[in-house]
């Protein structure tokens, strides 16, 4: 593998109603809708006696460049979520194998985890990693992921040494609450209120179907004392895992805490008008100034929205700028 060579990269400069982070937020979440990969093969890796994730799998028709990359998703998706497969398919169509990671629960997997998931479940992410090594023969693996799953692959990059994990040679983080705190603070405004209600529907329902599992660890009672996704962290997730509440939950986990330790080639994606992380916690990590990290920072883009203008995506793989990056990313290490 030859030294990472950096290349001039497609501006990013959507048109019309694409200039508004709303509209892009919520477009790529509802209206771009991929069907299933081909061929996937479905793997299971224990991470501990609670817990064990079921992957899918996909190997490059022609993967010579021997490299495989392992997309988390983001906070209710799956292993099929539209970004998720949208860019396992650029990747293989590269010649790069994926590794598309359901977190625990998700995927409809209730029954393979006793917990919930959280943020900071940046370990399970590097059993994967070491799986990929030992049992599929990859010695060159890289970590893309959007949103929640951004902050939990940039906690795992600042909390790993090159040295004890040497096949990690690059991670890609697409709109990362850096600041969950901050993050949770900007959703629950009265303007993110479609937010808010869209993720707390999703994760009531989600714990709700987990009591069916294991209703021993699920008090479904609680559900009505959460009016917010505040709420849940501060009733559900936290004590789930042994937090107090949800702001040592956040202290623990946010991934802007781990950004100076970074030691590995790291890619930072965001835009300035995401409606649900607030701008500052990125400047602040900007500051931080760790020479191994980049940044793309955009005037628009929403949360993992990054929609380009036809013009512009002639020369681009596609319209999904913030994808294609990562695959730029990737091949500008062979």
């Amino acid at each position: 593998m030859q030294k990472i060579q950096v290349n001039k990269t497609i501006e990013f400069k959507p048109k019309g109603l694409f200039k508004n982070g709303h509209f892009q937020t919520i477009y790529s979440s509802v209206f771009f809708n991929l069907p299933n990969l081909n061929n996937s093969k479905i793997l299971q890796v224990k991470i501990n006696e609670e817990a064990t994730l079921e992957c899918e799998y996909n190997q490059a028709i022609d993967s010579k460049k021997k490299a495989c990359i392992i997309l988390v998703h983001g906070l209710e998706g799956s292993a099929k979520s539209n970004f998720i497969i949208s860019t396992a398919t650029k990747l293989l169509n590269k010649g790069f194998d994926v590794l598309r990671m359901n977190m625990r629960n998700c995927g409809n997997t209730f029954h393979l985890s006793k917990t919930l998931y959280n943020a900071g479940l940046s370990g399970d992410v590097k059993k994967l990693i070491i799986y990929c090594q030992k049992e599929l023969g990859h010695n060159n693996i890289f970590v893309a992921g959007f949103s929640l799953g951004a902050n939990t692959v940039l906690k795992l990059a600042g909390e790993t040494s090159p040295h004890d994990l040497s096949v990690l040679k690059g991670v890609v983080a697409v709109s990362p609450p850096l600041d969950l705190l901050e993050c949770s603070m900007e959703v629950i405004k009265p303007k993110n209120k479609i937010y808010d209600n869209y993720y707390l529907k999703r994760l009531k329902k989600t714990y709700q179907q987990k009591k069916k599992y294991t209703p021993e660890l699920i008090d479904t009672s609680l559900l009505k004392k959460i009016k917010n996704m505040y709420d849940f962290d501060d009733l559900i997730t936290a004590p789930s895992f042994g937090y107090k509440d949800a702001k040592d939950y956040y202290y623990h986990n946010s991934s802007l805490d781990f950004i100076e330790n970074i030691k590995v080639k790291t890619l930072i994606i965001q835009a300035k008008d995401d409606p649900i992380i607030p701008f500052a916690s990125t400047e602040k990590a900007i500051k931080i100034n760790n020479p191994h990290i980049k940044y793309l920072v955009t005037d628009s883009g929403g949360h993992v929205g990054f929609i380009n203008s036809s013009k512009l995506s002639k020369d681009d793989l596609d319209i999904h700028w913030a994808e294609n990056r990562i695959v730029e990313f990737v091949e500008n290490f062979f």
